[in-house]
């Protein structure tokens, strides 16, 4: 049975104007997100420390991210609302299973979500939502692979599954399961379990609520005042262990941001300088000159521009390496022959983003819209690497195409090359 909630977007206008911080979740997943309601209460968390949550819930009992991929409510939600950040929760025992199996039962579909968060929100997060081992381990599959059979083994595996996907997807990870292991360890009076050994109690979902709130707010939960009817020494004991296991080390569960060093070759009197960029974990350089010439262009493994200054005076070069919405900076101070009289940028200067895409699906048909780019062509390539199909219009129509997973690479008169992962069934 289905099961799915929504907070309306209304409730932006009532809360964001006394809300320190307001952002928009989409809870994907299954029955250890829905139960207890865990998005209503890392909303009630964030509202006692003054902020806000909108957020909405797709959430079928025993549900998969295969079976989300083709969930109609699922990508109702994913291309009808801009959100800060998409949470996504494997089914609960599939992550521990042996590793051909996560291969090709795990691993593909959260790409496909992964890569369906930033097609239709540049700037959405995409974070998984890492759980727990059950309370003696997975005693249904155990026979069948006996390192799952104990809850230190079944977690391990979990754990390794989930951080490995943040890394290889560019996603955060929300480790509410390294928060659990340290409760058990710590404070094993604390019961995080329902009687099935499976699912969370209200301890278990206040401890996930806690946890969710430092990654998703950027603040330490220790400060939480709402308890969830929990009694005050014990929620504190929760938050505490968020706070040490989460927001205490937060960079190590984010997404790894870019960085970015650059220098300039020329002598004072040459109009013509050289520059040399050294990013990390980008995709794009935005070149801005301080002349008014801001250049947009993927990252090669060429790295080299140059640039001609038509006037003498100093200019501010800035240099901004990105990759989704994250970024870095780097600014260089340039003189152009001997006049030390700073040069402002002519106002109303816009670039072209090239990475504001936004794709569309209906039925087998893909639209691809680059806002000002023309798209040369769209390239379908299957899992082998073969382009199975191609068309020189911004629509690609699947039919006839095996079911399965594809890549769709749109090409720009620009020269930018974009890439979305689609499952095609």
């Amino acid at each position: 049975m289905k099961k799915f909630f929504f907070v309306g977007l209304v409730l932006l206008t009532g809360i964001a104007a006394i809300a320190q911080n307001t952002r928009s979740v989409l809870f994907v997943g299954n029955s250890y997100t829905s139960y207890n309601n865990l998005p209503r209460m890392v909303q009630q968390v964030a509202e006692s420390m003054g902020d806000s949550l909108v957020y909405a819930l797709s959430a079928p009992g025993g549900a998969t991210l295969q079976s989300h991929c083709s969930n109609d409510s699922t990508s109702y939600l994913l291309t009808q609302f801009d959100w800060d950040v998409v949470v996504l929760q494997e089914q609960s025992q599939l992550p521990a299973f042996p590793d051909a199996q996560v291969a090709a039962e795990v691993y593909p579909y959260a790409q496909v979500l992964v890569e369906a968060v930033y097609g239709e929100a540049y700037c959405g997060e995409p974070m998984f939502y890492m759980t727990w081992g059950r309370k003696n381990g997975d005693q249904q599959n155990a026979e069948a692979f006996p390192v799952i059979g104990t809850y230190e083994g079944q977690f391990a595996r979990i754990r390794q599954c989930y951080e490995d996907m943040a890394v290889a997807f560019d996603a955060s990870v929300c480790p509410v399961g390294v928060a659990w292991d340290r409760v058990r360890t710590l404070y094993p009076e604390i019961e995080l379990y329902q009687r099935d050994e499976s699912h969370p109690s209200l301890a278990g979902t206040y401890l996930a609520a806690c946890a969710f709130y430092a990654m998703i707010f950027e603040r330490d939960p220790v400060a939480i005042t709402f308890t969830a009817g929990l009694p005050a020494v014990l929620a504190e004991k929760l938050c505490q262990t968020a706070s040490d296991v989460v927001y205490a080390h937060i960079e190590s569960w984010q997404r790894v941001r870019p960085s970015l060093h650059v220098v300039a070759n020329g002598d004072r009197d040459d109009h013509t300088r050289s520059f040399f960029a050294v990013p990390m974990h980008a995709d794009t350089l935005v070149w801005n000159y301080g002349d008014g010439t801001i250049e947009y262009e993927p990252i090669t493994a060429s790295t080299m521009k140059t640039h001609t200054f038509e006037r003498e005076g100093v200019y501010t070069v800035t240099v901004e390496a990105r990759r989704h919405c994250l970024s870095a900076t780097d600014t260089l101070m340039v003189q152009i022959g001997n006049s030390p009289e700073p040069i402002d940028p002519p106002v109303g200067i816009e670039g072209v983003e090239p990475h504001k895409t936004k794709w569309q699906r209906e039925g087998s048909l893909w639209r691809v819209d680059c806002g000002e780019l023309e798209v040369e062509r769209i390239d379908v390539i299957d899992l082998t690497g073969r382009v199975v199909k191609r068309t020189h219009h911004n629509v690609v129509d699947l039919k006839g195409l095996p079911a399965g997973i594809y890549t769709l690479q749109v090409v720009t008169t620009a020269g930018f090359s974009f890439q979305l992962r689609a499952f095609f069934s």
